[in-house]
Formats: C-alpha cells, structure tokens, sequence
C-alpha cells in the first residue's frame, strides 16, 4: 500500500498583538523542521484587503527600502544583522507579495525548496485578526490550493495588559517623539478603534470559526503559553516534533516605568468587559481569574 505524502504546514498566526507572538516566531525560527525566512509579520492580506485602515506598514517598508537602498545601517533580524543584499531581497520580496497575491504561496514554497526538510512555514502577523470571514475564506482557499496543511495560532493577553504593552511599544518606538507616555494617554488610547480590534478577541474568535475546521485552530492565553505545556501543545497541534524553549527569553518587551493610575484602569476594564466574560465562558473562569489579574 502507498504511503500519502504528508503536506506542509502554513501556520498562519492572526495575533493577537503584544501577546507572544514575537517569542513563538523566534522558537519555530530556530526549530529544524521549520523554514520561517527572515520575516515574521508579511502584513500582506490586512494591506490588500484593509489598507484604508492599515495605512502605515507599506509607508514604513517603502521606507526601510530606501534606508537600505541608500546604504544605511540594516535592520536586525533574530538579533543577527543580515547582509545588505539578503535584507534588501527581503523587503522587495515582502512589497511584491502585497500587490500580486499570486506571488504569496509560490513565495512560501520556495522557502521550503531552498530548506529541504523542512515542514513548515508561517506568517504570523497580528492584524489579520481584524480580516472578515470573507478574507479568511479567500486566504484558507489558497493555502489549501497550494498544497498546504493551513493551521491557524491565535495568542490572547489580558485585554488591560494588552492595550498597556501596546502603547508602550509605540513610545518605545516613537524614542523621543512619543508626545505624551502611555501610561497618561492609556485610558483614552486603549478604546480607540485601532487599539480595540486588537483586543475583540470574541469577534475575532468568531470570525475564525466561520471559516476553519476546529482541527486548524490553536488559541492560547499568553500568560501560561511560555511554558513546556503551551510549547508542547503548539507544536503537537503544529506536527512538529518538541523541541526545549529558552523560557527566560522574553522577545519585543517594552520598558515599563509607569502605570496607568486606577481610574483610567477601571475605565478601560470596563470597556473591555464583553471581552472578560466571553474569555471566562469559553476558556472557564477559573482560567482567566488565575491567568488575567484585571479579570
């Protein structure tokens, strides 16, 4: 009898932001049976199909290209500095992925044909959680097309703390140009559109439902998923042998030096309460009462 040949895998990691996404990138980048390339967000389908929303991601690549265009310094990757040739082959490929979608998967293919051995490629980026079931269906139907396993990995933080390590990120990244720190603008901030659909995960999870059979979906809360057990479960749901993490490596965290006052913090709790009790129905209550100390 002939054996069938086992597909890859395409994990395709919808978010959410700020809730180790960053950390699970860097442990399937350094797995043996994964070829991950040298980008984690492509931040393709939210630009092809959402750009009016998502307006900064093509600006910032355009920019980076001219950057390195023009000789200046590279920007790392996996702390490792890429050669100028490798990081410039990157960004261009990134940019024509999002304006021909005919590109993506032969794009993914040959990253596994330059890795032979490998089983799995990715594309985690954080705001395809905003993607309608429409999008989703769209992407799904590609991946399987082109002979993909598709999975799906969606990440969820306690929505205070979420919103908090998103605005600091931004000051982190803003340097000196940040106007006012996160911890003053949060309860203002944390319920504007652009921070709120980061942190729907019921409408999200919804969203994913609709589209995606219950064996391509992974949901973890980032508080216990750096973990032996998080780290086992995704990569049994990924079909992937386990491999021991770095536990005490912490990617893309952000200075923390001051905290929201209690007002602003029951204000945005608040906000957030359709979140809480969907996550404390569908994950239990005792889950997120451990987990989510705003709970």
């Amino acid at each position: 009898m002939e054996q069938s040949i086992r597909k890859p895998v395409f994990l395709l990691g919808v978010g959410a932001q700020k809730s180790g996404t960053t950390w699970m990138w860097s442990y399937l980048k350094r797995h043996p049976q994964c070829a991950m390339g040298t980008i984690k967000e492509y931040a393709v389908f939210q630009a092809a199909f959402l750009g009016d929303a998502f307006p900064v991601r093509r600006r910032a690549r355009l920019e980076q290209l001219a950057k390195l265009l023009t000789g200046r310094r590279n920007q790392l990757v996996d702390g490792k500095e890429p050669t100028q040739t490798d990081a410039i082959l990157s960004l261009m490929d990134n940019i024509a992925l999002e304006l021909d979608l005919d590109r993506y998967v032969p794009h993914f293919r040959s990253l596994m044909d330059k890795n032979p051995g490998t089983h799995l490629v990715a594309d985690i980026t954080p705001e395809y959680c905003a993607l309608t079931p429409e999008h989703l269906t769209t992407i799904r139907t590609m991946l399987i097309e082109g002979g993909f396993d598709v999975r799906v990995v969606y990440l969820m933080r306690d929505p205070v703390e979420r919103c908090f390590s998103m605005l600091r990120m931004g000051d982190r990244n803003a340097g000196k140009g940040a106007n006012t720190t996160a911890h003053k603008r949060f309860a203002k901030d944390a319920k504007q559109p652009w921070c709120e659909r980061h942190t729907r995960y019921d409408r999200t999870i919804s969203n994913l439902e609709q589209v995606f059979r219950s064996e391509e979906l992974h949901f973890d809360l980032y508080e216990d998923f750096i973990s032996k057990e998080g780290v086992q479960a995704l990569t049994e749901f990924l079909g992937i042998s386990y491999t021991a993490p770095n536990l005490d490596h912490r990617a893309n965290a952000s200075p923390r030096d001051a905290e929201p006052d209690a007002e602003a913090i029951a204000d945005v709790r608040a906000f957030y309460e359709p979140v809480y009790a969907y996550c404390r129905e569908r994950f239990g209550e005792e889950r997120i009462a451990k987990l989510w100390k705003n709970a």
